[in-house]
């Protein structure tokens, strides 16, 4: 098993699932944390335990990353901690399961910013200086999968919104999918 002892880490979505995992597993390899979700009571909670359990640094910054200004205030609070990030794990993020109008459109702007906008945003905000000190090292747990999904889904989107516009076109309206 890797060491990470002495390497400080990013974690976004850190207060459950498979964010907690991966700050849980960093720790027991030596890594200090900076922790990262929504939720700031389970971030502190965890920080904690963590803390307590090994001799480790764990930092906390709250923020809803579907927010577009959150990766940049996220950047700003880690530079201002004078903190440095070896190693940064994408993990946040979620996905919307069922039929494409069940969910707002609200739904799928905080989808997307979230899945893909913080990905991006956080990845070029820290990895220049990860790759100055020659520790650039990235995950993004879900967003491949999701990624996939997504595509994977097109078709079926495509053909249900077909469907349905043949349906319209005697109604007197029309959709048209590019």
């Amino acid at each position: 098993m890797k060491s990470f002892k002495g390497a400080t880490v990013l974690v976004t979505g850190a207060s459950s699932g498979i964010g907690e995992a991966f700050a849980r597993n960093l720790a027991d390899r030596g890594a200090n944390l900076i922790l990262t979700a929504r939720s700031e009571d389970k971030l502190h909670q965890r920080a904690k335990e963590l803390s307590e359990r090994h001799t480790i640094q764990v930092h906390v910054f709250s923020g809803d990353l579907s927010q577009p200004d959150t990766p940049q205030r996220l950047w700003k609070q880690v530079q201002a901690a004078s903190l440095s990030v070896d190693v940064l794990i994408n993990n946040a993020g979620f996905g919307k399961c069922g039929p494409f109008l069940e969910y707002d459109y609200q739904s799928y702007q905080d989808m997307l910013n979230l899945n893909i906008k913080a990905l991006v945003g956080l990845t070029h905000l820290f990895l220049p200086e990860m790759l100055k000190k020659g520790t650039a090292a990235l995950s993004m747990s879900h967003q491949r999968q999701r990624f996939n999904q997504f595509l994977t889904s097109l078709p079926t989107v495509r053909r249900k919104h077909l469907s349905s516009a043949s349906q319209n076109r005697s109604g007197g309206s029309t959709t048209n999918v590019a």
